[in-house]
């Protein structure tokens, strides 16, 4: 009985930690994109109000 329910909390944590890794990674690649977007912006139109 004991054993299971260890294993179902180690799952659990698993999928917390899954979840907390993708959202640090989605948030790294809207970053990277937003970077890119606001690197493009400046080399196309160089007076860009830093914000």
């Amino acid at each position: 009985m004991e054993r299971l329910s260890l294993r179902k909390i180690c799952r659990l944590e698993i999928c917390r930690i899954c979840r907390i890794v993708r959202t640090v990674i989605t948030g790294w690649l809207a970053e990277i994109t937003h970077a890119g977007f606001k690197l493009q912006v400046s080399v196309e139109n160089p007076v860009v109000e830093k914000g």
